[in-house]
């Protein structure tokens, strides 16, 4: 399992989890004008996914756009998720 951030080159990313970042990459750039990459991803245990992400998107609730898309830049999300990535590895150290 995999927390990842995908969006554009601007200003709208998506958090969220996923087995295989990849596939989500294709299934989102289904639909969507702008070209999408995979600007950060990091690995989860299952057993934290779920409430790991509930707690990042709780954190940047206020650049909430719509759903699991946020108002960030490439370097505000791959720098949000690089402390988060931190976080979570010391989390799971402890369980």
């Amino acid at each position: 399992m995999f927390i990842y951030a995908i969006g554009n080159t601007t200003d709208k990313q998506k958090i969220g989890i996923s087995k295989h970042p990849e596939k989500r990459l294709t299934e989102l750039q289904t639909g969507n004008p702008d070209k999408l990459y995979i600007h950060y991803s990091f690995p989860i245990t299952e057993k934290t996914a779920y409430k790991f992400e509930a707690t990042i998107h709780r954190e940047i609730n206020y650049k909430r756009i719509n759903g699991e898309w946020f108002t960030m830049t490439p370097e505000e999300v791959i720098t949000f998720l690089t402390f988060q990535e931190i976080m979570c590895e010391t989390i799971e150290a402890t369980l």
